[in-house]
């Protein structure tokens, strides 16, 4: 394979990677916890977009379950946007023989 066509796939990967990131990014990562009492909803960018608490489990009154429960909601809708963008970069790079790439 000669320089430019190497520096050619090279151009045109950094715009697929750059594409698939603002696509990424503007992806929502819905989760749902306790039952569908609580739901949080996560960027491909890593940020917490919304919280939704049921008034029902509000009014159940346990601080320290609530508390739980929306820690763990937040983290698994957070893992998932990071897990799917770790895919689709893996998959961009996958015909390229980079490392990380299956």
């Amino acid at each position: 394979m000669n320089l430019n066509k190497m520096l050619k796939q090279a151009q045109q990967l950094q715009q697929q990677a750059h594409r698939l990131q603002e696509d990424l990014a503007s992806r929502r990562f819905e989760v749902e916890g306790a039952g569908g009492k609580l739901r949080a909803v996560a960027s491909g960018g890593g940020q917490l977009l919304d919280l939704w608490i049921s008034p029902e489990l509000v009014a159940e009154g346990d601080a320290q379950m609530l508390s739980e429960l929306i820690l763990a909601s937040v983290r698994e809708a957070l893992d998932l946007a990071r897990q799917t963008s770790e895919s689709e970069m893996q998959k961009l790079g996958a015909g390229l023989g980079l490392p990380g790439a299956p």
